[in-house]
């Protein structure tokens, strides 16, 4: 009766894949990795609107033609025609710089369910945005779930 006992002890002592499947864990990286990512597919995809800067310009803006003329005295001196030339530059300058700083809303996508690695206790780590919702956000409801502290869950698939 004792042998039979410790046999069964000594099944469910030992490690076996039976086993660590039973507590969570997966037989390697690769299973721990596809078991995050498919529990990330089983997320939703939402939108939301930023503000940034528009950073390029596709404006071109050529450089001045510059005519030197004499005035009475013969010293050189620009010429009318290239004043207007240098002002209008520096006005398609000034352009060119005031929409490459310009501030645009653009559109962006995000899961509500994320994977992350974390080499160190050999785990993905799961992460669901409790407090999103199947929609899109405008600037002001996106900036707004930033100062939530608390809508982040996690899941561990450790291996």
């Amino acid at each position: 009766m004792k042998k039979i006992i410790l046999i069964f002890l000594s099944a469910f002592i030992l490690p076996t894949a039976v086993e660590a499947n039973w507590f969570g864990k997966y037989n390697s990286r690769y299973d721990a990795n596809e078991a995050c990512e498919i529990w990330m597919l089983k997320g939703f995809k939402y939108t939301y609107k930023v503000r940034e800067r528009k950073g390029y310009s596709n404006r071109r803006v050529d450089q001045p033609h510059i005519v030197w003329d004499r005035d009475k005295n013969g010293n050189k001196i620009m010429s009318e025609y290239s004043r207007k030339s240098v002002a209008n530059h520096l006005d398609d300058l000034r352009a060119a710089i005031e929409e490459r700083n310009s501030i645009i809303e653009k559109t962006r996508t995000g899961y509500s369910r994320s994977c992350l690695e974390e080499k160190e206790t050999k785990q993905f780590i799961g992460r669901k945005k409790s407090c999103l919702k199947k929609k899109e956000y405008s600037v002001k409801e996106w900036e707004k779930l930033f100062e939530l502290k608390s809508c982040e869950k996690r899941k561990y698939f450790k291996y």
